[in-house]
């Protein structure tokens, strides 16, 4: 990546020199005295942060921690629930489902709050709850403390993907049975340490994978297996400058929103239920979000807008996790208002892709109902199943609309999970 660039992705996000010296050190050993007591503090900075007790450090993405949540409620009796209203909440669904597990799957409207309500009127007994709590596809950020009162009330073990919410504020994680984490988003820090949170002690299970078994990393101190130095190393350094960069980013998000409104954006998010740090936006009419995103990365400014569930949308992000400058906010900002008074974007958005979410649905039903036949033992509120999460369901019906508009999607290209 260039120097000159500046980015607004959701990850990797830009890091503090300092974090950047951290990680530049010499390796040292997994099993040195010094990598076990710096690992020790770095899950004491971690655990006092998040109000929970306990933290494994996993060598992956926040996808890794999440599986391991996945393969902690397959030991778990009885049905659970998992609640969508974005792309990571369906993704939840199609880990869910590759564990196994049985739960039913209550969805909201994109942009939309969790349907908490419909939670707590289900009549069956649930063992768990799984949600995400910062909905990076869409910048909503779900009522935690409600997410904790249903677990409560319905004497559910809670599970929380806080992987773009940590970090960025203050999370009060508490009320969770379990909860991810990762280092390359909120915490400022490089992508690669994938964060496990626990409320209780966990026992080692001869019934899951070695690496996804947390009591198996609980039992050996945190380090069962091969650890990077540099990675830990940086995290340390980013938790320990944290606190400056978190108030800094938040003066900033506030004063972001307004000034790309007044441009003619819109932000999917409503004030209220708004992550400040995750503008999903939709752009003017007639705006091409894919093409203005393209043009933004040749003038240097990365924003998020390749993954499969922006291009479908016509969306694109501008995220402000990690370092950032009110200058290099000023420019971009800037530098769209000159954009956006010129045909330079004004490039019709593709109407059979904008469609596929609205016209398309019993095609995309049809690809969920075949996943059953192919192992999945999801089962929704009407009795449809699905192994397959509904954004890859879409994927595949869009690939052939995305190859004649030649546009090339990665829906992860820009997404440390």
């Amino acid at each position: 990546m260039s120097d000159a660039w500046v980015s607004f992705l959701p990850g990797p996000v830009p890091v503090h020199p300092e974090v950047s010296r951290a990680f530049a050190g010499p390796a040292i050993s997994h099993r040195s005295a010094a990598f076990h007591a710096q690992m020790g503090e770095v899950k004491r900075r971690l655990c006092d942060l998040v109000v929970l007790p306990n933290v494994q450090i996993l060598v992956g993405s926040g996808t890794l921690a999440n599986d391991a949540v996945g393969a902690q409620l397959s030991l778990l009796p009885g049905r659970g629930l998992v609640l969508s209203n974005g792309e990571f909440g369906e993704r939840l669904i199609e880990q869910a489902g590759r564990f196994g597990l049985a739960f039913t799957p209550l969805r909201s409207e994109w942009g939309e709050p969790l349907p908490l309500d419909e939670a707590s009127q289900t009549v069956e007994p649930i063992e768990w709850i799984w949600a995400v709590h910062c909905e990076t596809s869409t910048g909503v950020l779900n009522d935690l403390p409600r997410l904790a009162d249903l677990a409560r009330e319905r004497g559910a073990k809670l599970c929380v993907d806080a992987i773009s919410s940590v970090g960025n504020a203050a999370v009060d994680l508490s009320g969770a049975w379990l909860a991810t984490a990762t280092s390359g988003k909120g915490l400022a820090a490089y992508p690669g340490l994938g964060l496990v949170f626990h409320h209780d002690e966990i026992a080692p299970s001869p019934r899951l994978p070695r690496y996804l078994d947390l009591g198996l990393w609980a039992r050996e101190g945190g380090v069962p297996f091969t650890a990077s130095s540099n990675l830990l190393a940086a995290l340390e350094r980013a938790l320990e400058i944290r606190g400056a960069q978190e108030t800094q980013c938040a003066r900033l998000a506030a004063d972001l929103r307004p000034r790309i409104e007044r441009l003619g954006f819109s932000c999917l998010a409503p004030v209220e239920s708004a992550a400040p740090w995750v503008l999903t936006l939709l752009p003017p009419a007639g705006t091409n979000a894919f093409v203005l995103g393209e043009r933004l990365e040749a003038a240097g400014f990365l924003l998020s807008y390749r993954s499969g569930y922006l291009v479908r949308r016509n969306w694109l992000q501008i995220c402000l996790m990690g370092e950032h400058e009110a200058s290099a906010i000023g420019r971009l900002v800037d530098v769209l208002a000159g954009w956006l008074d010129t045909d330079f974007v004004q490039l019709p958005f593709d109407l059979e892709l904008h469609q596929l979410d609205r016209n398309r649905q019993r095609e995309v039903d049809l690809v969920v109902k075949q996943a059953v036949g192919r192992g999945g033992v999801v089962e929704s509120g009407d009795g449809d199943g699905s192994g397959l999460s509904r954004g890859q369901a879409e994927d595949q019906l869009a690939a052939p609309v995305r190859g004649a508009v030649d546009v090339v999607v990665d829906r992860d290209a820009v997404d440390e999970r």
